[in-house]
């Protein structure tokens, strides 16, 4: 579950957003709320180049 303004990250190994964790990349902010079973979800990303958490 994502609520507005929750930093996420990408998982390169599901290939998804998702929160962030170890092994993933923290690529922006979610700036719509997603729950369960929500496939999208729109991100502002913030345009900085990252290195796997």
């Amino acid at each position: 579950m994502l609520t507005v303004g929750a930093r996420v990250a990408w998982d390169n190994t599901a290939k998804e957003v998702t929160t962030p964790a170890a092994g993933r990349f923290p690529i922006g902010v979610a700036v719509e709320a997603a729950g369960n079973g929500i496939t999208s979800v729109a991100v502002r990303l913030d345009g900085v180049a990252t290195a796997e958490a």
